[in-house]
């Protein structure tokens, strides 16, 4: 967690990001708590949100095929800003979901049967919080678009699940339309960013799921290269440092 913290202030300091609007309410409060000095493993105690889950896939790439050791790695990331039982339940559904996708037997159904199985593990961290388990929410999700198309699934889940920054919203949502997809990436990111609510944030969850699953090459070249000149980024730089990281993590 102390870790995780200095790193998120140099990345704050760096990007003036508590001048934006790009970060959420759990993520901003968090930052103000730590750069007043605060104990990393408290100052996420508010944390609520889903900034976590977003940004937790690459703790599923450390553990491919084995979902249920990401839960430790996830609650270390996620104390500082996002210290909860219901967002680190979150979290770990998410990066146990990549965990499994990258799994060479595993399918759509697998998958998000480690999504629940590491939510369930993730429940017991945290401060506890009067929130629904973001387990069962994962379990309603996937019986409300059982056999739908995305769009369709997305039109449901939005009325019946919802769309916003809540943990208990947003993550059972992008679970069930990764699976609606069937794992195919532009499918759920395109239903995903066109339903409404934190459009973005449901994207990036099940697009890093589906993306995982099927590869780069599920992904359009084209428009792979939009992201990278829109952003200023080089996505194969990226990746190329992030298998290193995951190499060396593997090897210790």
């Amino acid at each position: 967690a102390e870790g995780m913290a200095r790193r998120l202030i140099g990345w704050a300091g760096e990007r003036r990001v508590l001048e934006t609007e790009v970060i959420g309410p759990s993520t901003r409060r968090a930052l103000q708590e730590l750069l007043r000095g605060g104990d990393p493993r408290e100052t996420g105690k508010w944390g609520t949100t889903n900034g976590a889950a977003m940004k937790i896939a690459p703790i599923g790439l450390l553990h491919p095929g084995e979902p249920e050791e990401v839960v430790e790695d996830v609650v270390e990331v996620c104390l500082p800003t996002h210290g909860t039982s219901v967002a680190i339940s979150a979290a770990s559904a998410i990066a146990g979901a990549v965990a499994e996708a990258l799994n060479p037997h595993s399918d759509p159904d697998s998958i998000v049967e480690a999504a629940i199985r590491c939510a369930e593990l993730g429940w017991e961290y945290g401060r506890r919080v009067p929130k629904p388990p973001v387990a069962e929410g994962i379990r309603l999700a996937l019986s409300l678009t059982e056999g739908l198309e995305p769009p369709r699934a997305a039109r449901v889940l939005y009325r019946e699940i919802g769309a916003d920054m809540r943990c208990e919203n947003s993550i059972p949502t992008a679970i069930a339309l990764f699976h609606s997809a069937q794992g195919e990436p532009m499918k759920a990111i395109l239903s995903a960013v066109n339903m409404g609510g934190d459009t973005d944030t449901i994207a990036s969850m099940a697009g890093a799921i589906a993306g995982a699953y099927r590869g780069i090459e599920a992904l359009p070249e084209e428009a792979v290269r939009l992201v990278e000149e829109v952003n200023d980024i080089r996505l194969g730089e990226l990746a190329s440092a992030l298998v290193e990281r995951v190499s060396r993590c593997a090897s210790t």
